[in-house]
């Protein structure tokens, strides 16, 4: 029987394999959100981060800060292996959902231009670009754009 992915809000007790994964993919992430950043952000009372499990195994994690008027995703990782099953998606659902539950009416993100995957994705979904950063990321010895997008509810 195949394992089911499973979707929990983060606790204190995922951070060091949250903040292992980041380092394991660091050629892909910009930022690493070390284990103190992470406790701070999930100790806010206006935070909405999320893990994924394949059974006991954290495959993916999703980091969002909402107020009043909007949600912004900070960062959304599955592990190479666990892609194009859903688990991005199956986060933007939540966040979409639970902004919908608050009446928040707007989530924003913004994403590496090079990152297409994750730009056909958002686009599918519903997120328009509305601006640019130009060269924000500083990645594998190369400079991208940062596409920031929304999508309203």
């Amino acid at each position: 029987m195949q394992k089911k992915i499973s979707y929990t809000k983060i606790g204190i007790e995922d951070l060091e394999f949250i903040e292992n994964l980041q380092e394991e993919h660091i050629n892909e992430i910009n930022n690493i959100w070390t284990r103190r950043d992470l406790n701070d952000h999930i100790n806010k009372k206006t935070s909405f981060s999320r893990i994924s499990k394949h059974g006991k195994k954290i495959v993916g994690f999703s980091i969002s800060l909402y107020s009043e008027n909007f949600m912004d995703v900070f960062l959304i990782f599955v592990a190479p292996k666990f892609r194009r099953r859903g688990i991005a998606q199956n986060f933007l659902k939540d966040i979409k959902k639970f902004c919908k539950l608050r009446l928040i009416n707007k989530i924003v993100l913004e994403v590496n231009e090079d990152n297409q995957a994750a730009n056909i994705l958002y686009q599918k979904f519903g997120f328009k670009i509305v601006g640019k950063r130009k060269d924000y990321y500083f990645m594998n010895e190369k400079k991208s754009d940062a596409i920031i997008m929304e999508l309203n509810l």
